[in-house]
């Protein structure tokens, strides 16, 4: 019923090119380097729902924005670290935006997508998807005639 399509695989190969890119703005522009990351995320079923709950540390309530279309529930939020302008001579400076993008495929015929709520407490989303209320027929004779 749930498909997550942005799966995060950590290689040496990706954490070069992130660090690669990271330094070479750093050093060529002065600015910190916008990062991207894939939140982590716990998901649940029961008989009445599917429940989502993604770790957005940092991140405010007005900050996130979730969007159901097409068979495809995105959460993203988004961090702006506002830093002083000061004459520090840095080594290192990591302040800057941080991304949080995560997309979920659910099957809509299972779930009343009008329906889905979302709560934020301390840096933890919770996403609930109500289950769709299945009707049983009762048994019907047919008089033959």
């Amino acid at each position: 019923m749930l498909i997550k399509n942005n799966q995060c695989v950590p290689t040496n190969r990706f954490w070069f090119d992130d660090f690669f890119t990271r330094e070479v703005e750093r050093l060529f522009t002065g600015n910190p380097a916008n990062t991207s990351v894939t939140p982590a995320a716990n998901v649940w079923e029961d008989e009445k729902q599917l429940s989502l709950e993604l770790a957005l540390p940092g991140i405010k309530k007005e900050d996130v924005k979730i969007k159901f279309d097409n068979g495809v529930l995105s959460i993203t939020a988004e961090q702006v670290k506002q830093t002083e302008t000061d004459n520090k001579n840095y080594i290192r400076k990591e302040f800057g935006k941080v991304s949080y993008s995560r997309s979920f495929k659910v099957n809509e015929k299972h779930f009343k997508t009008d329906a889905i709520t979302a709560s934020m407490d301390n840096g933890v989303l919770m996403v609930t998807l109500p289950k769709q209320v299945e009707e049983k027929k009762e048994s019907q004779y047919i008089q033959v005639n």
